[in-house]
This record gives structure tokens, C-alpha cells and sequence, in this order.
């Protein structure tokens, strides 16, 4: 039931954390841009959240994390720097961004689980930045340390976080 009008209803009310586990779909018009895939529209076809959409938005969520393939990507543009749904979300207001440079295999969810878990209650600081990073930092560290998948890098090293401050 994630509409586009359910998330802007959602995004209205400025939580101070919003999670998206979502797919990310490349734009037809811009393959190098991704798109939020939603539940069905109401015309039978996808919903989605482009940068466009997402950009005019005004939030002040503290947090967003996009927990879905390649939702960091973008072009890079000299002096301009990554575009995409990442700074599209801080255009929107938002402070700190989480998000995956690259397609990643679907888990059970431990990464985001030791991320929150260290992040704890801290996301609605004024050093929400320097946690956000914090708490990704030591959910790659605990993924090393695990073993298995999770330890090699191209699981782990995926996801960053980024923020306007």
C-alpha cells in the first residue's frame, strides 16, 4: 500500500527517520538516474518517486534511507558532484541520506538492524550527520567480522551515508 500518495501523506507529517525498502529502477529516460519503485498506481501501472518528485518535496525528516539496489547512484558532474535520488532527498530538506552505490543480494535485513541499533536514538540530534555515519560505519565493521557473504566487500562496501551539514 505504498502509494505515491500514501509516502507524500507519510512525508507530510516529518518523521524523523523514513525507510525505504524498495527497489530502485533505472529512469527511461536517464538510465543513470534511479527511480523509487512503489505499489501499483492507480492506473494499474508502477508508482514511482523520481528525483524531480522528490526534490520538490519539503521535509525535515532527519533521515532517509534507501535500502534498495543502487539507490545512491548517479551521474557525477564536475562541480556539481553526484546527482540522483541521494541529493534530490537533501534538495527536499532532509539532513542525512543512507542509500547503496551499487545492486546488493536481498538479506534478512542485519545491516539496517546493526545500523539502528547503534544509531539508537540519536537520529533527531543536531549530530545526526556524524551518528548516521557512525552507526553505518560499526554495521560494515560487524558485517567484516561476520564471515561469510557479508564480510567480502562487495556486500558491505555498498552502503554510505551523506548530508548537508
Amino acid at each position: 500500500e505504498a502509494g505515491e500518495a500514501q509516502v507524500r501523506r507519510a512525508l507530510a507529517e516529518d518523521p524523523q527517520i523514513v525507510h525505504f525498502a524498495a527497489h530502485v529502477v533505472p529512469s527511461p529516460s536517464r538510465p543513470d538516474q534511479g527511480m523509487i519503485a512503489l505499489s501499483l498506481a492507480s492506473n494499474g501501472g508502477p508508482g514511482i518517486l523520481d528525483e524531480h518528485d522528490i526534490a520538490a518535496l519539503r521535509i525535515h525528516s532527519q533521515l532517509v534511507v534507501m535500502n534498495g539496489c543502487a539507490s545512491g547512484a548517479g551521474a557525477v558532474l564536475p562541480a556539481a558532484g553526484l546527482l540522483g535520488l541521494t541529493r534530490a532527498w537533501l534538495r527536499a530538506g532532509v539532513r542525512n541520506v543512507a542509500a547503496a552505490r551499487w545492486p546488493v543480494p536481498d538479506d534478512s535485513g542485519e545491516l539496517f538492524r546493526v545500523f539502528y541499533r547503534q544509531l539508537g536514538g540519536r537520529a533527531s540530534s543536531d549530530e545526526a550527520r556524524f551518528w548516521s555515519s557512525i552507526a553505518m560505519q560499526e554495521a560494515q565493521s560487524q558485517c567484516i567480522r561476520s564471515g561469510g557473504w557479508r564480510a567480502k566487500p562487495s556486500y558491505w562496501a555498498a552502503f554510505f551515508t551523506v548530508g548537508r551539514d
